[in-house]
């Protein structure tokens, strides 16, 4: 095998190493994480227009008409809602808090929207690491660890964690 014939069979290997044919794209499901039931309510049965007496000539009012009203549902929470509302509290941009640099200044920021995060919508660790500037699943995964040691280690954390929660949640 010639030495341009090697370079190109090395390049076909690691395209097929790149994109392998039985490879199933990842759409952001959670497997481990607990699905949230929705309950919705049956619709009432549509009045049966030929059995109502002969004589009755007036329409149906348009709420018979059309079903249940739909139930209000807050609008769910956004990744930027909370990315803002942890820039704003403590104070630094949000583009160092998307920035890849790790002061300590930066980073306990980063983690608490992570954590607010997950516990506030229903996105996966990697949809959520995509809202972080591109990080991997598992930086998410270590910085919600990292803050529910911190909130069992100091009252005062817990204590900022459910004020943020709480104001989250309000608007």
């Amino acid at each position: 095998m010639s030495h341009s014939q090697a370079i190109k069979h090395a390049r076909a290997i690691r395209q097929k190493l790149r994109r392998p044919r039985n490879a199933v794209a990842d759409h952001g499901i959670d497997l481990k994480r607990q699905p949230t039931l929705v309950v919705i309510e049956p619709a009432p049965p549509a009045p049966d227009v030929a059995a109502l007496p002969l004589g009755i000539g007036a329409p149906l009012p348009e709420h018979a008409l059309s079903g249940p009203a739909a139930p209000a549902v807050p609008p769910a929470l956004s990744v930027r809602t909370i990315q803002r509302a942890v820039c704003e509290h403590y104070g630094v941009s949000l583009l160092d808090l998307l920035s890849s640099r790790r002061t300590k200044a930066l980073v306990l920021p980063r983690w608490v929207a992570v954590w607010l995060s997950r516990r506030l919508t229903t996105l996966s660790l990697p949809a959520i690491g995509q809202h972080f500037g591109h990080r991997d699943h598992t930086t998410m995964l270590h910085s919600v660890r990292r803050i529910d040691e911190l909130r069992q280690a100091d009252p005062a954390m817990q204590a900022r964690l459910d004020a943020f929660t709480a104001a989250l949640e309000r608007t």
